[in-house]
């Protein structure tokens, strides 16, 4: 669905389904998102794991790495 949205250049929206804690997920994701033009990206999973430092810290670049898509 994404390549057809991509080729109709209708923007697109997109959230993730699961956990995502790890610098190797959020690549994945902001290769998508700049592959396939992704627009809107919601961010779900707001929990007390996310919040610890670390986890958070990785949180704070791939949020940065979101801009640039």
């Amino acid at each position: 669905m994404l390549g057809v949205a991509k080729e109709m250049e209708v923007s697109t929206a997109c959230e993730n389904a699961l956990e995502a804690y790890d610098i190797g997920s959020y690549n994945r994701i902001i290769e998508v998102a700049r592959d396939y033009s992704i627009s809107y990206f919601t961010y779900m999973r707001l929990c007390p794991k996310l919040m610890e430092e670390t986890n958070l810290d990785l949180f704070k670049k791939f949020v940065k790495g979101m801009k640039g898509t």
